[in-house]
């Protein structure tokens, strides 16, 4: 399959109170072509997740997940979102997942 495409991506941070608040984002616009059928594929990908460091070393955060992909007519959708907290020695991490959906069209 050959594939092309663009992905960009933004991020912010700011300092508060002495902790550090981010934002990252990336979305994606990929074309793929397979090279012995010449199926047409399409996808796209947007990721967002905010995160926030606070002393000592404490993180939080919000993940969300949504892709699409497409060809010959038929579409999949994932979506997925969880929340994340964990410290910076590895020894605690709580993850709560918010929802996860599949659909295939």
């Amino acid at each position: 399959m050959d594939v092309a495409g663009t992905i960009g991506f933004t991020v912010q941070q700011v300092f508060l109170n002495g902790s550090i608040i981010g934002f990252f984002q990336a979305q994606g616009n990929l074309l793929g072509k397979g090279e012995t059928t010449g199926r047409v594929y399409t996808g796209k990908d947007f990721t967002k997740q905010t995160f926030q460091f606070t002393p000592p070393f404490l993180q939080s955060g919000h993940f969300i997940n949504h892709q699409l992909t497409a060809g010959d007519g038929e579409k999949l959708t994932l979506r997925d979102s969880y929340q994340y907290l964990f410290t910076a020695d590895g020894q605690n991490l709580i993850i709560s997942h918010e929802n996860f959906s599949l659909l295939c069209k």
